[in-house]
C-alpha cells in the first residue's frame, strides 16, 4: 500500500508513476477486461462493463492525480506530464459525449439479437 500513498502523495519518480501505472496498468486492466467481457453471457456483460467503468474511473483518478504530483519530480516532463493530465481531465466530457452513443448502440443492437433467438 505504500507505493499507492507514495505516488498520491507525489514521491515517486514521474517515469515509473506515467509510464508504469498510468499507461501500462491502464492497458493491462483494458486487456483482462476484454478477455472476461467476451466470456460473459450477455446479461452478465453490462453489469460487468459498468462495475469496471466504475472501478477504472476510480483508478484514472488515481493515476492522474499521481501524474500531476509527480510531475515535480521531474524538469524535463513536468510542464508535459501536467498538461496531459490536463487534458485529460478537460477532454473526459467530449470523450463520453462521443462514446456514449456508440456504446448505446452496441447494447441495443446485443439486444435485439439475443431477443430474436
Amino acid at each position: 500500500m505504500n507505493i499507492i500513498k507514495d505516488c498520491w502523495q507525489g514521491h515517486r519518480p514521474l517515469g515509473q508513476v506515467f509510464w508504469g501505472y498510468y499507461i501500462g496498468i491502464s492497458f493491462a486492466l483494458l486487456f483482462v477486461f476484454g478477455l472476461i467481457f467476451r466470456m460473459l453471457s450477455d446479461s452478465m456483460q453490462a453489469v460487468f462493463a459498468l462495475a469496471f467503468i466504475a472501478f477504472l474511473l476510480m483508478y484514472q483518478v488515481w493515476a492522474l492525480v499521481s501524474v500531476w504530483r509527480c510531475a515535480k519530480n521531474s524538469q524535463r516532463w513536468r510542464t508535459l506530464a501536467r498538461f496531459w493530465v490536463a487534458l485529460m481531465v478537460v477532454s473526459f466530457p467530449i470523450r463520453v459525449a462521443i462514446d456514449y452513443p456508440h456504446y448505446a448502440n452496441y447494447v441495443a443492437a446485443r439486444h435485439q439479437s439475443t431477443s430474436a433467438h
